[in-house]
């Protein structure tokens, strides 16, 4: 059992039949591109199959890739098996959880001023706040999550072992624990945080209330009470959308309900135009949920102008 980065390494002092009589079991498998000049984990995959007689077990959650790169070449994906277990599959064999909801939510001005309209307190949340390179970014990732703290209430005071906030609700004054995996500057803390998720998180419901990322909990991320996906700003990429809503489609006790909620500045485009291009990008996300290969069309949001914007 190894790391994708270990076994590429490992094939560089390995031949291909060193792998005859054995099972290749590769988790994440999107991460493997046709484009066998610039993915080294394609080229591996090439080889084996061309020069041993290994089996290869190739699973993922989202039969695609970010870029318009196939997975696998159309002669080599027919040497394999297909079988789909699709989210609608995974939520009929579910005991608790059985529905998705997916949707999107348009915004005026700064979206941290408008997330409360969206931020269910009541429900386990991970928030996804946009790249410091979009559109979306305030270009200061520390002072947007210390706004969406001032709309959960006030700071009651952080946990120094686990870097857990603790937060009083404007509204019912109950504690919230929120944990921030946006804040690098104190690698520690961040990482006394992320031991704690991966250990309290995903065994005591009452660990986290709220998640507030930008480059992590998303692929691989486990944490089964999670119920909403909030994201901010818009996802050229449908596989790290699938990856974001896997986070929240785990069966547990209480939760019937999930739902992935992207945030998105209000277009500056007709309602007509608006609502044709949130259609197909829904078709899109419901499409790869169904884990067919699918292609998001090239969807360019330019943002509304208001007066005092720069």
């Amino acid at each position: 059992m190894c790391t994708h980065a270990t076994l590429r390494f490992a094939f560089e002092r390995l031949a291909p039949e060193s792998f005859n009589g054995t099972v290749l079991a590769i988790d994440e498998f999107h991460h493997v591109s046709a484009d066998t000049e610039s993915s080294r984990l394609g080229a591996l995959l090439r080889d084996v199959m061309n020069g041993s007689d290994v089996h290869i077990v190739a699973m993922t959650g989202s039969y695609f890739r970010g870029d318009s790169v196939p997975v696998l070449s159309p002669e080599d994906e027919a040497k394999f098996t297909p079988v789909t277990f699709n989210y609608y599959d995974q939520l009929n064999g579910y005991e608790h959880l059985h529905s998705l909801g997916i949707g999107h939510h348009f915004y005026q001005g700064r979206y941290t001023d408008a997330i409360g309209e969206v931020l269910d307190l009541d429900k386990k949340t991970i928030v996804h706040i946009p790249s410091v390179n979009s559109g979306e970014s305030t270009k200061d990732k520390l002072e947007e999550v210390g706004r969406i703290i001032d709309v959960i209430g006030h700071v009651d005071g952080t946990d120094p072992d686990t870097g857990i906030i603790r937060v009083h609700r404007q509204d019912t004054g109950a504690i919230l624990r929120v944990a921030d995996l946006v804040d690098d500057t104190d690698q520690k803390k961040r990482g006394d945080t992320l031991h704690y998720l991966a250990h309290a998180a995903s065994k005591d419901r009452d660990a986290v209330d709220i998640i507030i990322a930008l480059g992590m909990a998303k692929e691989g991320f486990d944490w089964p009470f999670a119920e909403h996906a909030l994201t901010v700003g818009y996802r050229a990429s449908l596989t790290e959308v699938i990856q974001i809503i896997g986070r929240v489609t785990r069966d547990s006790p209480g939760k019937s309900h999930a739902q992935f909620t992207n945030l998105i500045a209000e277009p500056d485009a007709s309602q007509g135009e608006v609502k044709v291009s949130v259609n197909n990008m829904l078709k899109a996300i419901t499409a790869s949920l169904l884990m067919e290969q699918v292609l998001a069309q090239n969807f360019t949001f330019k943002t509304k102008k208001f007066d005092g914007d720069d």
